[in-house]
């Protein structure tokens, strides 16, 4: 058996804990035939709409579509939105007994689509930092996890919508490392340099482009200057920056890679970052070498960009593309 393969064959013992920001994301479908006489605006004539969870909830759909276990640790508001989300929650299949409610808005995007495409994005948020009481409480709550169930690896997923907070983060990291838990993180501007000595650090392109003081570059070289500069703000162990069209780029500290991706049709680039932290992230311990963590996050992130609207990854697609290469 490779060592892909076993990989393959170990993801439904992983556990992952998600801790993060969540959101709702609601998607108004319709069509336009016409221009409104008002404004030189679309008008959309209303078919049907829908709700689905995104940010680190989709993160713990993805991690469970891939066969793994997920428990998420997150915050909603106690509003209509959080009664939606924790329904579609439900609906997944997805455990909400770790959601705590606040006293703030759920983070909502609401998406105006014609066929395939987007007109419009309206977002409702408060993007301040949590309190200190609110912040107390997920700690408890974190701590109670870890003591009842210890997972295989911890995923933030950072959206920069208040609920990671410096604390937060270094109780996190600090747990994490006595347990001698991998953390792998996907994050934000805020607080992009809190993430120290993690296992997995994911930053896409523009991310990394916003906190070098240098210009990079889609090459190697630049990459890997771009890598050591990281390296010495945080000690971790493995970056990895996501490249869009161009692919996913690695390195351990000894070795270097881009994998590029592989043709396919786009339909949605929404979500494509989720599924590859998931799917990356489940590779913790399995000694994979660098090239194959590439092309596990690569597959991950190209499958859900052929949906339109955030969409987990299809397990089952997911797993033939390996078995036929």
């Amino acid at each position: 058996m490779s060592q892909i393969q076993a990989y393959l064959k170990s993801l439904e013992k992983k556990h992952a804990l998600v801790i993060g920001d969540s959101m709702l994301d609601r998607y108004i479908h319709g069509h336009v035939s016409r221009i409104s006489p008002e404004a030189p605006v679309p008008v959309l004539l209303f078919e049907d709409s829908e709700m689905k969870i995104g940010g680190a909830a989709n993160v713990a759909l993805n991690v469970q579509s891939l066969g793994g276990r997920a428990t998420l640790l997150s915050a909603i508001g106690n509003d209509n939105s959080g009664d939606a989300f924790l329904a579609a929650m439900k609906e997944a299949n997805l455990d909400t007994g770790n959601i705590i409610r606040m006293v703030r808005p759920t983070t909502v995007k609401t998406r105006i689509m014609s066929a395939s495409q987007h007109l419009l994005r309206v977002d409702e948020e408060d993007s301040s930092q949590i309190h200190s009481e609110e912040e107390q409480a997920i700690i408890s709550h974190f701590l109670q996890l870890l003591a009842s169930d210890k997972p295989d690896v911890i995923i933030i997923q950072d959206y920069n919508k208040g609920l990671l907070t410096e604390r937060l983060i270094m109780e996190i990291l600090r747990e994490a490392g006595s347990m001698d838990i991998p953390v792998c993180v996907d994050p934000k501007a805020l607080h992009f340099f809190a993430y120290t000595g993690v296992h997995i650090f994911k930053p896409n392109l523009a991310e990394v482009r916003g906190v070098c003081p240098f210009e990079v570059r889609v090459d190697l070289a630049s990459l890997d200057q771009t890598d050591r500069y990281l390296r010495k703000q945080l000690a971790h162990e493995i970056t990895i920056i996501t490249l869009g069209k161009d692919g996913i780029y690695l390195n351990d500290g000894t070795e270097s890679v881009i994998i590029g991706t592989e043709s396919r049709e786009i339909v949605d680039v929404c979500g494509a970052g989720d599924a590859v932290i998931a799917a990356i992230s489940l590779t913790s311990g399995a000694d994979l070498p660098l090239a194959d963590i590439g092309k596990v996050g690569n597959v991950a992130g190209g499958l859900v960009c052929a949906f339109v609207g955030v969409a987990p990854i299809p397990r089952l697609r997911f797993l033939h593309e390996f078995e036929q290469n």
